[in-house]
């Protein structure tokens, strides 16, 4: 796993070198036609070495996305951003993305977030989204989490559950949350 893991790094490092080098020619001396099709050639190469590498060592993503090492979670959503595999059908995918969305470091929770947003796997998956931030409410809850199950509820737009989290945050007894789900009802419920 670890050499598709570096293979990986480096097929996107080289990616983005030639990204950047295509943004700053541009950004000295405008487009032109055959810059843009240089970038286009690029970005196909990106997307033909990356599925080759994933026919060559056919990584379990689900491995990937659940591993302890941060590096590993980031390339498994990566893949997954790039739209090179679909999970929409697996709830148990969606929830590990959810929970990463919320518990994840602020790249992983970005990433996760933007695959969900972009690929609308949560308009019907309303008892899904319930059911994985009320898990969160039978742990203890402290305020980092609290704010970070609010941003993730604002961000899929889910009115309804984040109405609740506030109300929940209201009656908190923790001083810091009930001043958080305060600012919440004001700025984003309007209340």
């Amino acid at each position: 796993m670890n050499d598709f893991i570096k293979k990986f790094i480096a097929i996107e490092d080289f990616f983005n070198e030639e990204t950047r080098n295509f943004i700053e020619s541009v950004q000295r001396n405008g487009i032109t036609w055959s810059k843009y099709e240089l970038q286009e050639i690029a970005l196909n190469q990106y997307y033909y070495r990356v599925r080759s590498l994933l026919l060559e060592y056919e990584p379990d993503l689900m491995f990937l996305l659940c591993s302890n090492d941060s590096e590993h979670r980031r390339v498994s959503l990566k893949l997954i951003k790039d739209g090179l595999l679909d999970f929409s059908l697996s709830d148990l995918f969606i929830e590990k993305l959810i929970n990463i969305s919320i518990i994840g470091n602020d790249e992983e929770k970005k990433l996760s977030r933007n695959i969900i947003i972009s690929r609308e796997w949560l308009l019907t998956r309303h008892e899904l989204v319930g059911n994985i931030v009320s898990n969160f409410y039978k742990i203890d809850l402290d305020y980092y989490l609290y704010k970070d199950i609010g941003e993730f509820l604002y961000v899929i737009k889910n009115n309804v559950l984040l109405n609740i989290h506030i109300k929940l945050g209201i009656h908190s007894q923790d001083k810091d949350i009930v001043e958080l789900a305060n600012e919440m009802k004001k700025n984003l419920v309007g209340g």
